[in-house]
């Protein structure tokens, strides 16, 4: 990807220009010259977000195995990056609000170096609480109390990946699209961005949540409330059907967990021990 490229190019004009302006020998002299004109690769392969449908995402749940299908969950309801949620920790917790979970994120760990507040809602909170006194310091720590390395590149990522593409293709009986079979764990939050926007949560109220650089000076000093970040969230909890419904309206999702049977009974699905039950999707 150019995206690649660019980025191993620009530490190398950082070195180069650190040559060139800072490093001198013991006479004074740069050592170097000059810096050279760098030809950034404009190669339009940039690969847009995919935000997920709602089956797609009963599919990645029903697909991935163990402690993964909880970090997608978590991912959907939070929308932090890889890194964010893999280096989230206990340490990082502050005093629950209005039933929700607050954990104030580390500039070190978001990606535009800037801190920020991170709530959780019901389903969220259930999550870290399944996790309390049973991980030592990271939420969804690794073997041994380490992080997590990056979720997109590992093996069980991409084996999930391709278990939701064949049951997505069982359930519908149409081929997955392109976005869905190269489906990358940054467009979990893309998927949760773009339940907010239908859930009609404010631009500035979103941008605050997803953790972006503030687009002027005056939105940098108006910060967001804490109880709009807290209702924003709490709008993606699954509804609470009454016992007995007025009418027959109640959105139903096919029976993934038979397909699941049938794929592993054809040899496609790859045994692992026994899966756990499904998690409840948004």
């Amino acid at each position: 990807k150019s995206s690649t490229v660019k980025r191993a190019l620009s530490t190398v004009k950082r070195i180069l220009v650190a040559a060139n302006t800072v490093y001198y020998d013991d006479w004074g002299e740069p050592w170097l010259k000059h810096v050279p004109t760098f030809l950034t690769p404009k190669w339009d392969d940039e690969r847009p977000p995919y935000p997920m449908s709602a089956e797609e995402q009963e599919c990645l749940l029903e697909a991935l195995c163990g402690s993964l299908r909880d970090i997608a969950l978590f991912a959907l309801h939070t929308g932090l990056r890889d890194q964010e949620l893999t280096h989230l920790s206990w340490s990082d917790e502050l005093q629950s609000e209005q039933g929700c979970l607050k954990f104030w994120l580390p500039a070190e760990h978001a990606k535009n170096g800037r801190a920020r507040l991170v709530v959780c809602n019901s389903v969220a909170r259930e999550l870290v609480e399944a996790r309390r006194a049973v991980t030592k310091d990271y939420i969804f720590e690794h073997h041994e109390g380490k992080a997590r390395a990056r979720i997109s590149s590992g093996s069980g990522w991409k084996a999930g990946r391709r278990r939701a593409v064949r049951m997505l293709e069982e359930v519908t009986g149409k081929p997955a699209t392109d976005g869905f079979k190269s489906l990358h764990f940054h467009d979990l939050r893309h998927t949760f961005g773009s339940h907010l926007m239908a859930a009609e949560v404010s631009y500035d109220v979103r941008r605050q949540i997803l953790g972006h650089k503030d687009g002027d000076i005056t939105a940098h000093y108006c910060k967001v409330p804490t109880t709009q970040l807290i209702d924003a969230v709490k709008r993606l909890e699954p509804p609470k059907l009454p016992q007995n419904s007025r009418n027959g309206n109640v959105l139903s999702f096919p029976d993934i967990s038979e397909v699941r049977k049938a794929l592993k009974n054809k040899g496609e699905v790859v045994a692992t021990g026994g899966l756990e039950p499904p998690t409840p999707a948004l």
